[in-house]
């Protein structure tokens, strides 16, 4: 029983560090992503501009959805090109009309 109670705070201890290494670790690979991933996509919001991209690491579920939306981030960009273009040609119809 002394050697248990001796024990007890190795024990606390080296569970404590593991737990402080496991939030680092959690924090560098997970959690620091999807912030950066949310920040990105915040910002395509609210600066209206589909040419930022998302920074894509790694090969795992959060580099998927980053390449995700960087291709729907293409689309976009594709969609509003187009819809421009076709702006554009109406307005150049309508003026032949109007000569």
């Amino acid at each position: 029983e002394l050697l248990e109670r001796q024990m007890r705070p190795w024990r606390l201890g080296t569970a404590l560090l593991f737990g402080v290494m496991f939030s680092v670790l959690l924090d560098r690979f997970v959690i620091r992503r999807l912030q950066d991933l949310h920040d990105t996509v915040h910002r395509v919001g609210s600066e209206d501009d589909p040419r930022l991209r998302a920074a894509v690491r790694g090969a795992d579920e959060i580099a998927r959805l980053s390449t995700a939306i960087n291709s729907m981030l293409d689309a976009l960009a594709r969609s509003r090109s187009d819809r421009e273009l076709a702006r554009r040609r109406h307005e150049r119809l309508q003026e032949q009309l109007v000569q």
